[in-house]
């Protein structure tokens, strides 16, 4: 009978209307005056009973319409921060607040921009607050581990982060736990963080991958840094592409031959910058179905220090 209702809802709101856009809307479901009457026919076979629950799902939606004026500042809050005007978002999640003071999401953002600027004893109330208000929610969690690492608190950073990971794992608590570990000096369960949250992707994986490099680049610069061996006009070259978010200097290159085990090293001046590439040119030449005997590899690095 649920199904009969609304299949009949969908039909009656097609009628009339731009068809791509609302079978774009509903292409899951779309309106269908026969899938209507082979539900019919099928409810008619059914056993009686049943409860449609229209008059209980009124009532709870009527608690979700009476808050919605709540949800719509704390939007208007989001997009003045975005904005720029944090004045007008701390005036507008306030008075989110004020209309439903339940929601641990608008403490939650308050604790955010405290965070940012550093008022650690106001952003942890406002985080405190959202916790008590939903403890099933990891970002309460993440917001507040992430206030406790720069405060430098990190048995208690390291207690909120890893219970935001058990609720939802994410890159920028992976993250946030390479930091507590880094300072501990804990460096190799930092790289692992590190390298989890770079999976990650996105401003959260680049920041990692940033900090990743700082501890390993040295250690392992062929990591990091794609070579390339091929013939040009004859000249075996060497490609070496930066594909990390940092800048790196010092870089040595060897070339070796697979079949020879015969190398040679050489160094390059300069920088190589993020998303860059360079061209060596070895001196060497031979056929390009010799050249396929060559494999290169970069042997040194070192951040460019800012």
């Amino acid at each position: 009978q649920g199904a009969v209702s609304l299949q009949e809802t969908f039909v009656k709101l097609s009628q009339g209307r731009e068809q791509d856009r609302f079978a774009q809307l509903f292409a899951s479901h779309p309106a269908s005056a026969e899938r209507v009457q082979n539900n019919k026919k099928l409810a008619l076979a059914l056993p009686k009973g049943g409860e449609l629950g229209a008059e209980r799902y009124q009532r709870v939606m009527a608690k979700m319409i009476k808050a919605k004026p709540a949800y719509d500042k704390y939007d208007e809050a989001l997009k003045a921060y975005k904005d720029g005007n944090e004045g007008r978002a701390t005036s507008l999640v306030r008075e989110a607040i004020r209309l439903e003071p339940r929601e641990g999401h608008f403490h939650s953002f308050l604790g955010d921009m405290a965070r940012m600027k550093k008022q650690y004893a106001s952003a942890k109330r406002s985080y405190d607050t959202a916790i008590s208000l939903n403890k099933e929610f990891f970002y309460y969690y993440l917001g507040r581990g992430k206030m406790y690492e720069e405060q430098r608190q990190y048995s208690a950073a390291e207690a909120d982060l890893n219970r935001s990971m058990q609720l939802l794992p994410t890159g920028a608590a992976q993250e946030a736990l390479g930091n507590v570990a880094k300072a501990r000096r804990d460096f190799s369960a930092a790289k692992t963080f590190y390298r989890a949250a770079v999976a990650s992707g996105g401003a959260v994986g680049d920041s990692a991958m940033g900090s990743l490099m700082e501890l390993d680049l040295e250690e392992n610069p062929g990591g990091y840094l794609q070579t390339a061996v091929g013939v040009q006009n004859g000249e075996v070259v060497i490609q070496v592409k930066n594909t990390t978010p940092k800048s790196v200097t010092g870089l040595a290159v060897r070339l070796v031959d697979s079949t020879t085990g015969n190398g040679s090293t050489q160094n390059i001046g300069g920088t190589l910058a993020s998303g860059k590439s360079e061209i060596i040119r070895t001196g060497l030449r031979m056929s390009s179905e010799r050249a396929r005997a060559l494999k290169a590899s970069v042997t040194a690095a070192s951040l460019v220090r800012i």
